[in-house]
């Protein structure tokens, strides 16, 4: 093999790898629930298994049934709640809320891939009518269409949730500020 070839092949090679790799970042870039939203228009492989019980059990992997229907965002203490703002105007003069970050503590075992991997099995039993009762409707994310974000944060994780139902928005940032504010209550 001459070095001409050598190099041709090499850039073979780099050139397959970068388009792998360019796939894999644009889909998961795509939004933050891609997962969920890829699981659920799958069709149910087992018999007698409807489709939304196959894409909740597909979502809530290796969760326990009893803490399914737990609110992630309530697992921990919320520290403070932030407001998103988005432009309603081409200018950005006039904006309105979009959602809202909160900030929690961090608790022994919980990860911020994790605290997202619940959010993802909330959501999906939610959709799926199987969480009744006050804690879905005290739950910033119980609205599937609720668009989210974990990252960690230096002493736990902040949680960015959106809606581009403006309606849906003010909820989000109602319910955030309500968790917080009973946490500097207690």
């Amino acid at each position: 093999m001459n070095k001409h070839s050598k190099f041709g092949l090499g850039l073979l090679v780099c050139s397959a790898l970068c388009a792998c790799g360019t796939g894999a970042q644009s889909h998961i870039a795509g939004s933050p629930n891609s997962q969920r939203a890829a699981l659920g228009s799958t069709q149910s492989d087992v018999p007698g298994v409807s489709p939304n019980t196959a894409a909740v059990e597909r979502s809530c992997a290796l969760i326990p049934q009893n803490e399914r229907t737990q609110c992630p965002v309530r697992r921990t203490p919320v520290i403070a709640a932030r407001e998103i703002r988005k432009p309603v105007d081409p200018k950005g003069n006039l904006t309105t809320t979009a959602g809202a970050v909160v900030y929690m503590v961090a608790a022994p075992g919980l990860t911020h891939e994790w605290l997202g991997h619940l959010i993802e099995c909330y959501q999906a039993e939610v959709s799926a009518s199987a969480v009744a009762g006050s804690d879905s409707s005290a739950c910033p994310v119980s609205d599937p269409e609720t668009e989210y974000a974990v990252s960690s944060t230096r002493d736990g994780f902040a949680v960015a949730m959106r809606s581009s139902s403006s309606a849906s928005a003010q909820h989000i940032y109602e319910l955030s500020e309500r968790l917080a504010s009973t946490r500097l209550s207690q």
